[in-house]
């Protein structure tokens, strides 16, 4: 206890001194001693992340959709009028929430399939996002919601590992709390071969979880590989970072020719957009 308040009494001073007009230099050179500071005795990493006491990083957003009240009414007219419209065009709707890493037991209870059971301790330690095997399993209960459809082509994969910095750990922007956050190593399985095809009967729309390992490193590694090596076929794709609530409705409403032949449209989002959405739950028309 003692220490704790000998690191406060001193980055009071550091703050006291370092606002006055002829030390503001300063405070960008004492910034990185004060972040250490704050995070070897208080292990606080900043204003976008929380240490948790298994040592792995949480995002704030995350947290705070978790225990601040959220209002579905603008998502669940959302989506029901995006099904709405899909069914017209006898497409069916297959809406694919992904839970938070900080979710230890509270279903989104919005959507087709229920993941959080399945992605238990199958998050990065310093990210906001899956593992490869997390995305992988995502991909496999979505196919096994769609039995009647198969194609006929078998993918190969092949065992990688890659290095990955965490999302939440550049959020910092702080190379000095970097320092105690060392990429991981991410065992994968990619997908050989895999490109997306616009004929395909199925659609996918989503956000960075969809990115992730598929188009970034190591590549065709990601959910949408996997779906489609789980559905022998390949697969048409939408991918915003973020803007799964919305932005990816609106880029289909701009490319409607990419519902041609379509049967299914696979809608994932992760469940912090259910309050904190880029641009919200708006109501998309889609042309036609």
């Amino acid at each position: 206890m003692t220490h704790k308040l000998i690191t406060l009494l001193f980055l009071a001073l550091i703050y006291a001194v370092s606002t006055t007009r002829l030390f503001i230099p300063w405070a960008d050179k004492t910034r990185p001693l004060v972040q250490a500071l704050l995070f070897r005795v208080f292990r606080n990493p900043g204003e976008k992340a929380i240490a948790a006491p298994n040592g792995q990083l949480l995002y704030k957003q995350d947290v705070r959709y978790l225990i601040e009240p959220v209002d579905l009414a603008e998502p669940h007219a959302a989506i029901r009028d995006f099904r709405e419209q899909l069914a017209r065009r006898g497409i069916r709707l297959i809406v694919v929430p992904i839970p938070v890493k900080a979710n230890t037991g509270t279903s989104a209870g919005i959507g087709d399939v229920d993941l959080l059971p399945l992605l238990k301790n199958r998050y990065m330690s310093y990210d906001t996002h899956w593992t490869c095997e997390g995305a992988q399993i995502a991909a496999k209960a979505v196919a096994d919601l769609l039995p009647e459809l198969r194609g006929t082509r078998n993918y190969e994969v092949k065992s990688v590992n890659i290095e990955r910095k965490g999302d939440i750990v550049r959020m910092m922007d702080s190379p000095t709390l970097e320092r105690f956050f060392p990429p991981e190593t991410v065992p994968c399985q990619q997908v050989q071969n895999y490109t997306d095809d616009t004929n395909s009967p199925i659609l996918v729309l989503g956000d960075s979880f969809l990115r992730i390992y598929q188009t970034d490193t190591p590549k065709s590694a990601g959910f949408i590989a996997h779906l489609a090596r789980e559905l022998k076929m390949p697969l048409t794709s939408i991918v915003n970072d973020g803007g799964a609530s919305t932005l990816v409705r609106q880029e289909l409403a701009r490319k409607p020719h990419l519902l041609k032949d379509k049967k299914v449209v696979i809608w994932e989002f992760v469940e912090r957009d259910l309050r904190f959405g880029t641009e919200g739950w708006q109501l998309v028309k889609l042309p036609g």
